[in-house]
């Protein structure tokens, strides 16, 4: 497909296809958590437990990083007809993968840190409000630049596209 006939995607896509993922990703640390269960001796992991963190992080990436890399989707994205590419148009390269999900994961984990504290009465509101925005700028940026491009695609030089129809499909 030529680049000046692929269309970027809409945020709603990009929504739509990050929650089909998140609940995939929810599905995988199940899984996860259960691989790794025998090396924890005989007690269950505590959710704070900053080493189940730290790999529940990696497996993430690493699912992102995979589907990434065999085909620019990931099975939300296909669902949603969404598939990444470098700003040639192009399959990236597996650096920008790699920056693009560790970029992509730091600011989840700030989102998801800055629910947690808006949740408890320990932490001021502020500092979980203050959390949350880098997420929400990054995905607000795709309503105002030109190629709809979060502010992490942009720093992994990276880029969703809309997929269109193909003929003879439902």
């Amino acid at each position: 497909m030529e680049i000046d006939k692929q269309r970027p995607a809409s945020l709603l896509r990009r929504l739509g296809a990050a929650l089909y993922d998140g609940l995939l990703v929810l599905a995988i640390w199940f899984i996860a958590t259960l691989v790794a269960l025998p090396f924890a001796g005989e007690e269950a992991f505590e959710p704070e437990n900053p080493m189940l963190l730290a790999y529940l992080i990696l497996v993430t990436g690493l699912f992102f990083i995979w589907f990434w890399q065999r085909s620019g989707q990931t099975l939300g994205m296909r669902a949603w007809r969404l598939r990444l590419v470098n700003g040639q148009g192009h399959h990236p390269p597996l650096w920008r993968l790699i920056m693009r999900a560790g970029l992509m994961l730091l600011l989840l984990i700030l989102a998801l840190y800055g629910l947690a504290f808006l949740t408890q009465d320990f932490w001021p509101d502020w500092l979980g409000a203050l959390m949350l925005m880098p997420l929400c700028i990054s995905m607000a940026w795709v309503l105002v630049d030109e190629e709809r491009r979060s502010l992490h695609d942009i720093a992994a030089g990276t880029r969703l596209i809309f997929l269109p129809k193909q003929e003879g499909s439902h």
